[in-house]
């Protein structure tokens, strides 16, 4: 007969139900204690998840370091530029290519990444630089580069010593430090270097044929509602092959990996999980 009402306060019913489980004990206590953490990891996931997206809305605007990005494997058209000029907003370019690093100070080589950029990127965040200084130095016509700590460390290179990039023989601006919208930096394949996009035609790297990237970065106003930029502008971007980047897609990217990696952990200290 089914347990009702005021018998559930009943101690003969708890005498029973404590008799009854004897043989089940060691059982019971196992599920309760599964049921438990279960829950408890779930809580932690769901905490977690939410301080990643506080978190990530504080600081969406320096994980790309620009409203948004247009990137293209090749220099860009008329018919391209003309499209590109009536998005307007703000605009920072900067072209990237794969090449060798001289160090004539102790005769060193490794291939890196050289980015030229021109205008006023990072519009949100900066670029972090030793000295701090250097960050606005190298965008001169003749100011330096900056090289990432990895390289310098590397080859036992300071601020103002020479290195060349092509034909360019320049000097250390800086050593850089973090880039708004690089959150995973691959040192050991090729560092980054930053120059002044004045200085690439001497360096006369870019050539036809070049395997070389470039993108354009916008800052628009705060009113621009950028989803419905995006969905009016994407048939272009489409039919241009240009591809494209915009905060709220780094954010999804970001949060997921992250809510990923920290719920693996989670789980693996809550059951013990290797």
């Amino acid at each position: 007969m089914p347990v009702i009402g005021s018998q559930w306060f009943s101690p003969w019913i708890w005498r029973m139900a404590w008799r009854d489980s004897r043989t089940s004990r060691k059982k019971l206590l196992l599920f309760s204690c599964s049921i438990i953490l279960g829950v408890a990891a779930l809580a932690a996931i769901g905490s977690l998840g939410t301080n990643l997206q506080r978190a990530i809305e504080q600081e969406s605007k320096d994980l790309l370091g620009a409203d948004l990005v247009i990137t293209s494997p090749e220099p860009f058209s008329t018919e391209q530029e003309e499209f590109l000029k009536q998005l307007g907003g703000e605009q920072s370019r900067e072209i990237s290519l794969s090449t060798m690093v001289y160090f004539p100070r102790n005769d060193g080589t490794r291939l890196v990444q050289a980015r030229a950029l021109g205008g006023d990127f990072p519009f949100y965040g900066r670029l972090e630089t030793d000295p701090a200084g250097a960050s606005e130095t190298f965008r001169r016509s003749g100011g330096g580069a900056l090289a990432e700590e990895t390289l310098l460390r590397q080859f036992d290179a300071n601020a103002g010593d020479p290195i060349r990039l092509g034909g360019l023989t320049t000097t250390i601006a800086g050593r850089l430090k973090k880039i708004p919208g690089e959150t995973i930096s691959l040192p050991s394949i090729a560092p980054r270097v930053y120059l002044s996009m004045d200085d690439l035609s001497a360096t006369g790297l870019l050539r036809p044929g070049s395997l070389a990237r470039f993108r354009i970065y916008f800052k628009f106003s705060p009113a621009t509602d950028m989803p419905r930029l995006l969905e009016r502008i994407k048939p272009q971007l489409d039919k241009f092959r240009l591809g494209h980047d915009t905060v709220e897609e780094r954010k999804r990217e970001l949060g997921k990996a992250l809510l990923q990696q920290g719920a693996a952990r989670i789980l693996e200290k809550t059951v013990g999980f290797d």
